[in-house]
This record gives structure tokens, sequence and C-alpha cells, in this order.
């Protein structure tokens, strides 16, 4: 049997893919998706811990905080941080 056989797309379809190597692969962080979530539903609720609920926009401002925290003490961008935390709202505020 043919591999062809076994792609529903057809090998056409896949060598047409396969050549696009020069597209830009884009990574998409926690933050980015965050973002993108308090720009689209900025009023909806995010995260419900306890007696707190926040909305997308809220959390996302308080991760901005945060961010904006460890950058003044020398964090640089896409560098990657550990927390070591309860499971808990609180380390964002």
């Amino acid at each position: 049997m043919a591999s062809s056989n076994l792609n529903p797309f057809g090998s056409d379809f896949l060598q047409s893919r396969m050549g696009q190597t020069d597209a830009p692969i884009r990574r998409h962080t926690l933050g980015d998706l965050l973002h993108r979530s308090a720009k689209r539903f900025p009023k909806k609720t995010a995260i419900i811990c306890g007696q707190t609920a926040w909305t997308y926009a809220t959390f996302d401002a308080l991760c901005d905080r945060l961010a904006a925290g460890l950058a003044a003490r020398g964090v640089a961008k896409g560098v990657r941080v550990a927390i070591l935390s309860r499971n808990s709202h609180a380390f964002a505020a």
C-alpha cells in the first residue's frame, strides 16, 4: 500500500506544505493567551478563588504589574521564571 493512500489530503497537499519553511513559527506564551482573552472578554470571570473573583482584565493588569516588578529587578523578557506558591490567585496580587 502506498503511503499517499494513508494521507486523506493526498501527497500534493503535503508536498505543497512541506516547502513552506520560510514562514516564522510563532510561539505563544500564557501571557499572550491572557492578553488576548483580556481584550476579547475583559469583563468575563477568569479566576475564582474562595470569595475572590477576577475578570480577565483585572487578572491581566495584575500579571502585567508582576511582570513589571520582575523587569525592575533585572529579569528580561523571555526568561523563564519559576513560582513556588500555594495553589492560589495571590501569587499575582
